[in-house]
């Protein structure tokens, strides 16, 4: 029995109002929202209400300690999970659950954020089977905000799964609670909105995903959200460049670097000149391409940011490379491993590149080699999209040096890959 419960129950077998009770110590109203554990009374006035009600101190305070201890072991746990310390959090909100919670405390909540800790610790049937808890109990009591949050979060769940067709499910049933909120949530709307626009990419529905990309922009345009609405350009830039509509391409991530440029966050503005430098090149414009990318390798080296060096000299490896200046691109191709940590995926692509670099220059040992390397790298970060391409390499320079069994195993691995490809983005379902 809560606090708030405990008093009225007295209260009413005393024959008090809340009016009574309440008389020289605080109003009636907050008499109310202590009964109905909305607020917690002082220690003073728990006192006064004890001596009138004719019951002991001790009867009361055991409840407030219990409820500022299960208070207190929730907040850790959020701080924690904040801290990405997924394993104790879990089991502080795993030890709450067991307990009988105080009323001021949301199960749905805990639940939501336990499953948050399931997910972050590979254990997806149990973080759905949270979240699918946490969306119910809030549906049941109308908190349609909570609702949507545990749908955006079990969608989530879902892409991590591989299941893609339930996270657009359940974000679209996300969407659609929008039309129940008393008040606008506009930047809980462009998240469903983005989540949603981001699967259709990954499923190749460009054209939807542009749309969705829109709808969130509508969502935000009005609001003070500024970084939010940069990530949406250079969003839809990157959509309309697999399009090859690079002319729009082109115009959103010129907004977003102007988004970026005027907050000053430097991260996200080179990632975006990145971008528009490899649309750029696309349309042919390769020296301007060339100035944005070693512009960007000054910013980099000026700020630190080693993890971007790698991309950027890869892209202008690329250039040099399309340009048949086979020296640069080796140049550029050493800058990038100088770089960067031997695990990380972008030296995939590096060696990717090493290897067509040798092939142009008539290299085939040199350049299976550094293939096989790619591979190996893109097998490990389960890059099958990436995979497929560089098996296609391979099996095209076997298949220039007349060794057709070795071009056939290799364009079966392709297939492969490309099938593997087509299941994770939940397009092939077996």
């Amino acid at each position: 029995m809560s606090l708030g419960t405990k008093i009225r129950e007295l209260r009413l077998a005393k024959g008090l109002t809340q009016s009574e009770l309440g008389a020289g110590l605080v109003t009636p109203s907050m008499i109310s929202q202590i009964e109905s554990d909305k607020a917690n009374p002082s220690y003073k006035v728990l006192e006064a209400i004890a001596e009138k009600l004719e019951e002991p101190l001790e009867y009361f305070l055991a409840d407030i300690a219990t409820q500022m201890e299960q208070n207190n072991a929730f907040k850790v746990a959020c701080t924690l999970i904040r801290s990405e310390m997924y394993d104790r959090a879990a089991t502080l909100l795993e030890q709450l659950l067991e307990e009988k919670l105080s009323s001021n405390l949301n199960e749905a909540e805990l639940r939501y954020q336990l499953g948050i800790c399931c997910m972050n610790l590979g254990e997806m049937e149990r973080a759905t089977e949270l979240h699918i808890q946490a969306s119910k109990m809030h549906e049941s009591k109308f908190d349609y905000e909570g609702t949507i949050q545990a749908q955006i979060q079990l969608g989530i769940v879902y892409m991590k799964s591989k299941k893609p067709h339930k996270s657009i499910y359940e974000w679209r049933r996300a969407l659609a609670l929008f039309e129940n909120l008393l008040h606008t949530q506009p930047l809980l709307k462009a998240e469903v909105l983005m989540h949603l626009a981001d699967v259709s990419n990954q499923m190749g529905e460009y054209q939807d995903s542009l749309m969705y990309y829109q709808e969130a922009y509508k969502a935000l345009n009005k609001t003070n959200k500024l970084k939010e609405i940069g990530l949406i350009y250079m969003e839809m830039g990157s959509s309309y460049a697999k399009t090859q509509e690079y002319e729009k391409a082109g115009e959103y991530a010129q907004h977003a670097i102007a988004i970026f440029d005027a907050l000053n966050v430097i991260k996200l503005r080179v990632k975006i000149n990145v971008q528009y430098a490899v649309m750029l090149r696309e349309q042919g414009n390769a020296d301007e391409s060339l100035q944005i990318l070693e512009a960007c390798l000054t910013t980099c080296n000026q700020q630190s940011l080693e993890e971007e060096l790698c991309r950027i000299y890869g892209e202008i490896a690329l250039h040099h490379y399309f340009k048949g200046d086979f020296d640069g691109a080796r140049n550029a191709v050493q800058h990038g491993f100088a770089s960067q940590a031997m695990d990380s995926l972008p030296l995939g692509h590096l060696y990717k590149t090493l290897g067509k670099i040798e092939v142009a220059c008539g290299n085939t040992t040199s350049a299976l080699q550094n293939f096989e390397v790619a591979v190996k790298t893109y097998r490990e970060h389960s890059r099958h999209l990436d995979l497929a391409m560089t098996y296609q390499e391979i099996a095209a320079l076997h298949e220039a040096t007349g060794e057709y069994q070795k071009a056939t195993q290799y364009l079966n691995l392709m297939n492969a890959a490309y099938m593997e490809n087509l299941r994770e983005r939940g397009v092939l379902i077996t």
